[in-house]
């Protein structure tokens, strides 16, 4: 088995090195849609939230005055 020259070990080690920047620009540029999809996520519970309290209210006024 041939072994490496520096020159070679190098070329090798940029390529990984390009390699794994290549992967963290890809995960780090998909991070705005992610920022989206949570404020969306968010802003739904609010909603779900709120509609919660109100059968909340309603269930405690039947409890009260019963037909």
């Amino acid at each position: 088995m041939d072994s490496l020259s520096d020159k070679e070990r190098q070329e090798i080690l940029g390529e990984v090195f390009l390699d794994e920047l290549r992967v963290i620009r890809e995960y780090l540029s998909d991070i705005p849609h992610i920022k989206n999809d949570l404020g969306a996520i968010k802003a739904h519970i609010v909603k779900v939230d709120a509609r919660l309290d109100e059968h909340d209210y309603d269930l405690k006024q039947l409890k009260q005055h019963p037909a």
